[in-house]
């Protein structure tokens, strides 16, 4: 849900495939397809420090529809939560941060 009275990413989902190192010295990168209710999506890569998962760092690498040509960048982290399929990890994810689309 989006906050602070903006739309923005309001009622997505998001599916990300990322890889990590030795828990605590290093860090988990990967990418997301951000999955827009209206069927837009954006792509994004992250890092996020292993044992601190509230303080990565995302950027946009672009997206379909209305989202074409979007330049964003900004903080992210999450909060794991209990998965509903077995050996899949679910999480709550923020993102906080700047973008702008091309008109």
């Amino acid at each position: 849900m989006a906050v602070e009275g903006t739309k923005f990413m309001d009622n997505a989902s998001q599916y990300c495939l990322g890889a990590g190192t030795i828990p605590g010295k290093g860090f988990e990168m990967g990418h997301c397809k951000i999955n827009q209710m209206d069927g837009d999506t954006i792509f994004t890569y992250y890092e996020i420090p292993l044992g601190d998962s509230m303080n990565g760092t995302f950027k946009c690498l672009g997206g379909t529809g209305k989202y074409k040509g979007i330049e964003c960048s900004g903080s992210t982290g999450y909060t794991p939560i209990n998965s509903a399929q077995e050996n899949k990890f679910a999480s709550s994810i923020y993102f906080k941060g700047e973008y702008s689309l091309m008109k």
